[in-house]
């Protein structure tokens, strides 16, 4: 038996030196696999750039609604643009709506309209959505940045 142990462990001794050289990979193949490790990370920082992007959004989004957006009017409109897109939007209304949607839909409405039709409301308004955005801004960069 003392014999045979020896064998065995010269085969053992042989064989990892065989599977060395066959599993060896060239420089060549060894570049490949870690541009493709490279490429693989590159992609799941870039899906979690996407993310933050989106969450930053939806972030913003129920902070503050855009009443420039939901009027369809720039933020620079005067008063009468104003005015004229609030009547162009109420008119898609016949009467009051009957489902949930369409209430809250007119609601904002009315209130983007109360509200930038207003100029200290409009002011305060601009300052809250300046401020809004430039918090968001500043969360996505200091969340890629990590």
């Amino acid at each position: 038996l003392p014999g045979h142990s020896v064998h065995c462990s010269a085969q053992f001794a042989a064989r990892p030196a065989d599977s060395a050289m066959a599993m060896s990979l060239s420089r060549m193949e060894r570049q490949v696999l870690a541009g493709f490790a490279i490429c693989v990370v590159i992609m799941a920082v870039l899906h979690e750039v996407m993310q933050l992007k989106e969450l930053g959004m939806a972030i913003q989004k129920q902070l503050l609604e855009d009443y420039y957006t939901t009027l369809g009017v720039s933020d620079t409109a005067l008063p009468s643009d104003i005015a004229l897109a609030f009547k162009r939007a109420t008119n898609q209304f016949n009467s009051r709506p009957q489902d949930e949607e369409g209430r809250i839909r007119r609601a904002l409405i009315v209130t983007a309209h109360e509200t930038l039709s207003n100029t200290d409301l409009r002011a305060a308004y601009d300052h809250r959505r300046r401020v809004v955005k430039l918090t968001s801004d500043g969360l996505t960069i200091a969340c890629v940045g990590v």
